[in-house]
């Protein structure tokens, strides 16, 4: 990008490939650039916010203050998403991704600010945790909101147990035990993964069945009691014959989900490997779009939305390309996707 001028998509995909391959703290310098310079350019409200939160959540990468994991690279993942949609002129952002952000942002607390005695009157102190004031109230304010809305969408899921499960519950779940255990609150940030992982598992099902509605719901309602007695505060234990419930659900997965996706999308990265190394060879991309398109069945069938639709905007941004004068550092941007698609499923399937 050139000194003063205003960024562009293709910058934003290129510091996001390399940081995806490299996790240096100079990619995620430039990510932070680029997206002040997008936010500055916003003229919508939300879109702003998005773009300064996104900021933020670059800055603390390039700092060290939040680890480059795989939580880090799906939520780059979901800001290439997201980039994506509001290139193409689409004005609503995923409220699910605001929420990771902001999770993300609070994570990112140098430790000394916890430590420092003339910050004293700035801490909450409950049981052995030290919690800064305004990163207590902010977990506080988030995941109550959080733990309620993943009560009402389970209680109405619980009615229809027809549908699919929706992604939303999984998002809520996964990130109340994100954000938990950014604060330390190791109880509830156990309760809340072995809920989402339980919820998954649930959603590669053609049809939900009450008993195991009953444990989801069971689980929501003392996480948020968890909560209101974290706010009083009271440090409670997990309720280990629930913990126990939802890890027998989890256990029960969709057999040879892993290795079949997995399969196929090491066919993936190596037909676009070829396509990439010569951008004329047709074949290759036959080969990718082929291959994606299975992938994104396979992962339908599993019941990975989230993954179905990366694999969606994928195709959609092989198709923008068309099939004239490609050359390689255009077709390399796609790595960046494809990589994606795997840290994704990394976190969509780990134990």
């Amino acid at each position: 990008m050139q000194a003063n001028a205003a960024p562009t998509p293709a910058d934003f995909d290129q510091a996001a490939l390399r940081l995806m391959r490299s996790g240096e703290s100079a990619a995620a310098s430039a990510l932070r650039d680029i997206s002040l310079g997008f936010a500055g350019a916003q003229g919508v409200l939300q879109a702003r916010i998005f773009w300064n939160l996104s900021a933020a959540f670059f800055e603390a990468l390039s700092l060290e203050l939040c680890a480059w994991d795989l939580h880090a690279k799906r939520t780059l993942s979901k800001i290439l998403l997201q980039q994506r949609k509001l290139s193409r002129g689409e004005t609503v952002i995923a409220e699910q991704l605001m929420h990771d952000l902001l999770a993300c942002c609070a994570q990112a607390v140098p430790p000394a600010e916890l430590s420092d005695p003339v910050q004293d009157e700035q801490i909450r102190v409950i049981g052995n945790l030290r919690i800064a004031l305004p990163r207590y109230n902010l977990y506080l304010n988030e995941t109550d909101e959080w733990s309620r809305r993943l009560i009402t969408e389970l209680g109405e899921w619980s009615l229809e147990l027809h549908r699919t499960l929706p992604q939303n519950c999984i998002e809520l779940a996964h990130s109340l035990a994100g954000a938990s255990a950014s604060v330390g609150f190791a109880a509830l940030s156990e309760m809340a993964d072995a809920l989402a992982q339980a919820l998954r598992q649930a959603q590669s099902r053609a049809q939900g069945s009450a008993a195991q509605a009953q444990v989801f719901l069971e689980a929501a309602e003392v996480i948020r009691r968890l909560l209101h007695q974290f706010a009083a505060g009271f440090l409670k234990p997990a309720d280990p014959r629930l913990l126990a419930a939802l890890m027998a659900i989890a256990a029960q997965r969709a057999p040879h989900f892993s290795d079949e996706v997995q399969t196929l999308l090491s066919q993936l990265g190596g037909a676009l490997r070829q396509w990439t190394a010569r951008p004329d060879n047709l074949g290759a991309r036959s080969e990718v779009l082929r291959v994606l398109q299975a992938f994104r069945d396979s992962v339908g069938r599993a019941g990975a939305i989230d993954l179905v639709e990366m694999a969606q905007d994928f195709n959609t941004a092989i198709d923008g390309l068309g099939v004239e004068s490609l050359q390689t550092p255009r077709l390399a941007l796609l790595l960046t996707r494809f990589e994606a698609l795997e840290a994704a499923l990394a976190a969509a399937i780990r134990p």
